[in-house]
């Protein structure tokens, strides 16, 4: 039995969901992989953590358990002012959101359908 702790560093290139602007994010990876060694392919010991070669091979292909790593640490929602590495995000877009929020709030003409639903419903 071999274990490998693995540890990957480096930066991702992230897109900001608020303001859509591209930076670089930290990526620090520490990870244990656990490889047994074994005749056969038993399936009932397989975890992501454990993997099994066998006693004839003399190679141990990492590829796509870097990449698998690699993948799992991208954040599901990246943000320039949090992940990123000295970044804010472009305040003209943001100004730009701003506005275009500011003119949704100030169109409040309903269809008036909605508002006999509205009647329906404090009627009750």
């Amino acid at each position: 039995m071999m274990v490998a702790d693995i540890h990957i560093t480096g930066k991702i290139e992230l897109t900001c969901d608020v303001c859509l602007n591209q930076f670089w994010g930290k990526s620090d990876i520490l990870q244990r992989l656990i490889i047994k060694f074994d005749d056969e392919d038993s399936v009932s010991d397989l975890t992501d953590e454990i993997m099994v070669l066998k006693k004839n091979e003399h190679e141990l292909d990492l590829a796509n358990i870097f990449y698998e790593y690699i993948t799992l640490s991208v954040p599901y929602y990246s943000r320039c002012e949090e992940q990123g590495i000295n970044v804010s995000c472009d305040q003209s877009m943001i100004d730009k959101l701003n506005s275009l929020n500011s003119q949704d709030d100030a169109s409040t003409d309903t269809d008036p359908r909605w508002e006999i639903l509205k009647k329906i419903k404090n009627n009750n």
